[in-house]
């Protein structure tokens, strides 16, 4: 049985462009949400990252108009991390990597196979959204 996942990523990140490249070959069923053509708003985000450790998912060199952001020293709610990350997606790590109710993050394609189970398959093309 295939797995299917869905890719949250910025095309212009390369170890995005990676992490796709290496599901495709692994025949994967791949949906792709580009967040650059398709921003995640407030209840995205939230509903994505359900009960997770916001730390692992918060790009603290995330940049909007050339300006570096990052969240106060002094630890935000939760609520308040996610209207930041909803306001500027730069601020979410990526890759997310979705797929039923796993969710990681990053390029380490070791990690993603371990969590996706999967092994070498022919190459398709993805279904982008």
């Amino acid at each position: 049985m295939k797995k299917r996942v869905t890719l949250f990523t910025n095309p212009d990140d390369p170890g995005c462009k990676n992490v796709e490249k290496f599901l495709i070959e692994q025949d994967v069923i791949l949906k792709v949400h580009d967040i650059k053509t398709r921003p995640l708003d407030f209840k995205q985000i939230s509903n994505l990252l359900k009960n997770f450790d916001l730390q692992h998912f918060y790009n603290s060199n995330g940049h909007s108009g050339g300006k570096k952001k990052t969240i106060e020293t002094e630890t935000p709610d939760r609520n308040t991390i996610i209207e930041k990350m909803a306001e500027d997606n730069s601020l979410l790590r990526l890759p997310l990597i979705l797929s039923e109710r796993l969710l990681t993050v990053g390029d380490n394609t070791n990690r993603i196979g371990i969590m996706l189970q999967i092994t070498p398959g022919s190459e398709r093309e993805p279904r982008r959204i």
